[in-house]
């Protein structure tokens, strides 16, 4: 038996260390090869270190990838490893993200996402009302993914989903529990963006500014509703093919509204309490300075602390003020230990040096691509640039991991689209729709990968049928509603 096991894990280890070789070799072996186009023998060695980085962030981790990228990019001519680790952690996107997750990890801890949970499903709408109940279900990861946290509320609300279930006698891997479990991550995954101030919407925000070398004015309502349009109409698509096309058996699902009434009586905590207080006076801190002029006296201020400064002064207040029992509200380090996602830190991190270095002018690499994709999309107007990118993103994405690809080419599309007089805000609310869109295969994106591998509660078949039916749904919204949408609001 213990033989079995050993010869179980070898191919797994044998493909880990030979992809690990991979690395290193495209890492350092690129940079040997002759220059060609505008690349210098510098932007050669950035070239290879960038491909190995990726590489190895497509096969064997994000972290060490990513570290050892950044030593990579130090030991050039280009700069040294403190500046490149200096420039990764010390850059804004790092430490806003750290500022957020610390915040959401509250909300969660303090029960707030379970409250705002049990308040959607035990809605009176809901009884005897299959769809809308479903509905109801869809909604609460909705609100819960855009105020809170993605996988907090994935977590919570498949939890939940689960006793509803079992409750109600729905068998487990049935054609209703599988539009279900893959509707939530789906949904929660396109909430990314709602504000200026999520993770994702920070990070493509800083990439997109990288690649334009502008600074661009975020107007927080208009950015608000073009993503909660958006956002619906693709939610609202989904569940329309699950109705109509996948057409599971509902018949038992009819009983659940009235099966959870009781949650009708559920009352907030003093926590939870808080915790709403909280999370308002942050979102209204950061969209007061988008709808009252900054003459009014304390807009100016309140526009001056931003993402970070908001967040930062949201955690503090918790830690000052006592509970009655004389406690804080909140164990700062425990919340950063508890809510922070490392591994996209150090992502992060690793992509500001090497992007950095892809769009130094004496490196070259950049103004060869930009270059090659004039020349390619040459004689097309504004609106068939927004669409081309679109759907080959989309396509692209499926196969590959979509954050890697959102790092990578955020900069480049930005930049390729100010050529075509294209809003940048624009092309990155496309680029993310279309990454975070992706599910038809387990290596799309994390979010898929949960997916497929819910094997209990949703069969791989659908999993596959469902992801690329959502993959549909986005490119027809994004192209008949997201980029004519986008174009005049933004």
């Amino acid at each position: 038996m213990g033989e079995a096991a050993v010869s179980k894990k070898r191919p797994k280890n044998l493909f880990y260390w030979i992809n690990s070789i991979i690395v290193f070799v495209l890492m350092f072996g690129i940079g040997q090869l002759p220059p060609f186009g505008q690349i210098t023998p510098l932007g050669m060695q950035i070239l290879g270190i960038f491909a190995g980085t990726l590489y190895g962030w497509c096969t064997v981790g994000l972290v060490w990838p990513s570290l050892i990228g950044m030593i990579a990019v130090g030991s050039t001519e280009y700069c040294t490893v403190t500046d490149a680790f200096c420039t990764g952690f010390g850059n804004n996107i790092p430490i806003t993200i750290v500022v957020v997750y610390t915040l959401a990890a509250f909300m969660e801890e303090s029960g707030l996402s379970a409250y705002l949970a049990n308040w959607f499903i035990s809605r009176k709408i809901g009884e005897g009302k299959p769809w809308v109940f479903t509905l109801l279900i869809f909604l609460a990861a909705y609100v819960l993914s855009a105020l809170i946290s993605l996988y907090a509320t994935i977590i919570i609300l498949w939890t939940i989903f689960y006793q509803i279930c079992d409750r109600i006698g729905e068998e487990h891997g049935s054609k209703y529990t599988g539009i279900v479990i893959a509707g939530i991550v789906i949904i929660c995954s396109i909430t990314g963006m709602m504000f200026p101030f999520k993770p994702f919407a920070v990070i493509i925000l800083g990439l997109a500014q990288k690649g334009s070398g502008m600074t661009l004015d975020v107007n927080f309502v208009s950015w608000t509703v073009y993503n909660i349009i958006v956002s619906l109409v693709i939610m609202l698509g989904y569940m329309l093919v699950c109705r109509f096309i996948v057409r599971p058996d509902m018949t038992k699902v009819k009983e659940a509204g009235e099966k959870f009434a009781y949650l009708r009586d559920e009352k907030m905590t003093q926590s939870q309490k808080v915790a709403s207080a909280v999370l308002v006076c942050f979102i209204l801190g950061l969209m007061i300075p988008s709808i009252v002029p900054k003459t009014v006296p304390g807009v100016a201020w309140l526009s001056n602390m931003g993402v970070i400064g908001m967040g930062v002064l949201c955690v503090t207040v918790l830690a000052i003020v006592k509970t009655k029992e004389d406690e804080s509200y909140v164990n700062i380090p425990q919340l950063i230990s508890k809510g922070v996602n490392w591994e996209l830190i150090i992502l992060i991190a690793a992509t500001m040096p090497i992007c950095n270095a892809l769009e130094a002018e004496e490196c070259g690499v950049l103004s060869t691509v930009i270059a090659w994709m004039t020349q390619t999309f040459s004689g097309l107007g504004a609106t068939a640039f927004l669409v081309i990118i679109t759907v080959l993103f989309i396509v692209v994405t499926q196969v590959t991991h979509n954050l890697v690809l959102m790092m990578v080419f955020t900069p480049v599309l930005t930049k390729m689209g100010l050529t075509f007089g294209v809003n940048p805000l624009l092309v990155i609310m496309l680029i993310y729709y279309a990454a975070f869109t992706a599910f038809c295969t387990p290596a799309a994106s994390s979010n898929a990968a949960l997916i497929f591998g819910n094997t209990e509660w949703i069969h791989s078949r659908q999993a596959y049928f469902l992801g690329f039916c959502i993959l549909v749904v986005a490119i027809i919204v994004l192209v008949g509603i997201g980029i004519p949408l986008g174009q005049i609001m933004l």
